[in-house]
């Protein structure tokens, strides 16, 4: 595989685009995802990228997101799922969601086609999406992949603590990671950790819950 950067595009994401960026998704998982978690994990997390639209929804969806975008117009020089392009092939796709509550935004989805991984394709998502979110958020948090946690702290990120969760009965780790795009106030900064930590108490709670209720039906 060849380290030269690539000359790719970055354009916003279509729902047209939904099969192809599935099929992207579930690569990305079972080729780079298989030095961290066992054969079960890698496949709970593959099995969230398997459901497949045929033509004929992709295009009536399309004409429909389509349609409210007329009716409630977005920002598209700043859209929140981006998808990168080599030529026709699709190699890249990204979303971020930003919060209605507080001023942060959760980095919800970031993969490239394993065939183009290391030759920039995920840093330039992961900017541009910062770039797009900076005016409306002051922090950027992910629930990260232990495949993906080196590549967020080379960015910028720092990792604040490991948590699991299940998908499909299977459980499996991920990372809780954040990073400010502006410099907070110290007093800023304290209320921001002392809420997400609460809130990170209670994913704990959920999690550890729906370990022993599965222990017990298991037993039982």
């Amino acid at each position: 595989m060849s380290n030269q950067k690539l000359k790719f595009s970055i354009r916003p994401y279509e729902f047209k685009d939904s099969n192809a960026v599935n099929q992207l998704c579930k690569k990305s998982i079972e080729a780079l995802c298989a030095s961290n978690y066992n054969s079960q994990q890698v496949e709970a997390l593959a099995s969230l990228y398997h459901r497949e639209s045929d033509g004929k929804q992709v295009e009536v969806i399309d004409n429909i997101f389509s349609f409210v975008n007329t009716l409630i117009p977005t920002d598209l020089a700043k859209p929140n799922a981006i998808v990168a392009h080599l030529e026709d092939h699709l190699i890249g796709y990204a979303s971020i969601r930003n919060s209605w509550i507080s001023n942060d935004s959760l980095l919800a989805q970031l993969f490239v086609d394993p065939e183009y991984a290391r030759r920039g394709v995920a840093t330039e998502l992961l900017r541009t999406l910062e770039n797009n979110v900076m005016d409306e958020s002051k922090v950027v948090t992910i629930g990260a992949t232990l495949t993906g946690e080196p590549f967020y702290q080379a960015n910028g990120y720092q990792t604040i603590e490991q948590y699991s969760s299940f998908i499909g009965g299977v459980r499996i780790p991920f990372v809780h990671m954040e990073k400010w795009l502006t410099t907070p106030w110290e007093i800023e900064k304290f209320f921001w950790d002392t809420s997400r930590q609460g809130m990170r108490n209670i994913e704990w709670l959920a999690t550890e819950t729906e370990a022993l209720l599965r222990s017990a039906f298991n037993e039982g």
